[in-house]
């Protein structure tokens, strides 16, 4: 998932808008998957949109389209925070406090935390079944660390991974090439192939 991030970001300069573990497909289909494990495909690109505004200054220059504002909304919410389908649980504060759509990949990056969390602990970070409750408990940003600390697999580094994506700040918050050089996903990287510095590409 992480590399998939990889390319949209800083390839294609795209950005998903709604990542979460139901848009994570796992692929069998290779005769050695049932040892090795499948290969995860992102799917569901309906929210999805170019960049337009990185709050890191090593960022590309923004791409601004004529277009966009006439047709801003792709999918059938404005923010991919659609409490129908279950997204607001991965929803960035900053997606929460906004009065119109984000196209920022730190919305990506908070949402891979979540899926992160949640594969780790068996449940999500942040859930009420009360709207305005869920609203208030990602404006705080107050996550169970220890959960991560104790899940199976998980331990520093994984939480360290966690905090890094749900820093309440999106300019503070890592970005895709942080998550990917994290000593947690080190074990990773040469699974990837060999090009570029890390493996991932």
């Amino acid at each position: 998932l992480a590399s998939a991030l990889r390319y949209l970001h800083e390839d294609v300069r795209i950005v998903h808008r709604d990542i979460k573990l139901e848009n994570c497909l796992l692929d069998m289909s290779d005769p050695d998957a049932a040892v090795e494990g499948g290969n995860v495909l992102l799917c569901d690109f309906g929210m999805s949109d170019f960049i337009t505004h990185d709050h890191r200054d090593n960022s590309l220059e923004s791409y601004e389209s004529e277009e966009r504002s006439h047709n801003a909304n792709l999918g059938p919410s404005e923010t991919s925070t659609n409490t129908i389908d279950g997204s607001l649980q991965y929803a960035s504060p900053e997606l929460i406090s906004s009065r119109g759509p984000l196209y920022e990949p730190a919305a990506d990056v908070w949402a891979f935390g979540v899926v992160v969390f949640a594969l780790l602990v068996g449940d999500l970070p942040f859930q009420h079944s009360f709207q305005p409750k869920l609203h208030m408990m990602i404006l705080r940003g107050e996550w169970d660390d220890d959960a991560v600390r104790d899940a199976r697999g998980g331990s520093e580094d994984a939480v360290e991974l966690v905090a890094g994506c749900l820093d309440m700040d999106p300019v503070r918050r890592w970005n895709v090439s942080e998550i990917l050089a994290c000593r947690w996903l080190e074990v990773c990287a040469g699974l990837f192939g060999e090009d570029g510095d890390n493996g991932w590409t």
